[in-house]
């Protein structure tokens, strides 16, 4: 059951000289968890562009924005009881992606926020947490990705850190003290994937980026 917490409205300000940041109602203006990432380095994925070539990337990459954002479409109205709002071209073309990854969110138990807005004072930051809910008995923050490929545990280093931001944002906002994370992948050939973590692992280490962000880039 959607169970939706009263969370403060925040402005999302998109292609700043700074990356997307949120007003907050305190007039704060804060980077979002995901322009704070663009501090840390890839060469993973600097040499596969380079490997395949700039537009094969670039049609890879657009066809993977668009599976994505039809999966977290299914999934958010899914979650709320709703009608997706998505073209019947994208069920022929995604629609097994959904498929597979259907029998994992339905292990959720209640929600409490999908697609909330949230904030940190103390990070100085901000952004849109995919869902916070029950799983397994605990209440969590629950992360939705997808990927071309199956990944490992150790290879999603920047969601942890993402997931855990969203942990204290949520504990500002709410009071609630959240300890657990989960990352549920829908793999676009393969089966779907769930990963656990704990806050604690990652929260530090997502301080040091933002640290490193502020530093670069005065914000």
């Amino acid at each position: 059951m959607h169970l939706p917490v009263e969370l403060p409205r925040i402005q999302r300000l998109d292609n700043t000289e700074f990356g997307r940041l949120y007003l907050t109602p305190e007039k704060n203006k804060y980077p979002s968890v995901t322009t704070v990432f663009s501090v840390i380095d890839n060469p993973g994925l600097d040499a596969w562009r380079k490997a395949v070539g700039a537009e094969e990337a670039k049609r890879i990459g657009a066809r993977a924005a668009k599976r994505g954002t039809f999966v977290h479409s299914m999934t958010e109205a899914y979650l709320k009881g709703e009608e997706p709002r998505v073209t019947p071209i994208d069920k022929m073309l995604y629609g097994s992606n959904w498929k597979r990854f259907k029998p994992l969110v339905d292990r959720i138990g209640d929600t409490y926020a999908i697609e909330g807005q949230l904030y940190s004072d103390t990070l100085m930051t901000a952004g849109t947490v995919d869902c916070v809910g029950m799983w397994e008995g605990k209440l969590s923050i629950i992360d939705f990705k997808t990927s071309t490929r199956k990944k490992r545990h150790e290879d999603i280093d920047s969601y942890w850190m993402q997931c855990a931001a969203y942990s204290r944002m949520w504990f500002e906002r709410t009071g609630q003290k959240i300890e657990d994370l989960v990352i549920l992948m829908s793999v676009e050939d393969d089966d779907s994937l769930v990963f656990n973590d704990k806050v604690s692992n990652w929260l530090d280490k997502f301080v040091g980026v933002r640290v490193k962000y502020k530093r670069t880039f005065g914000v």
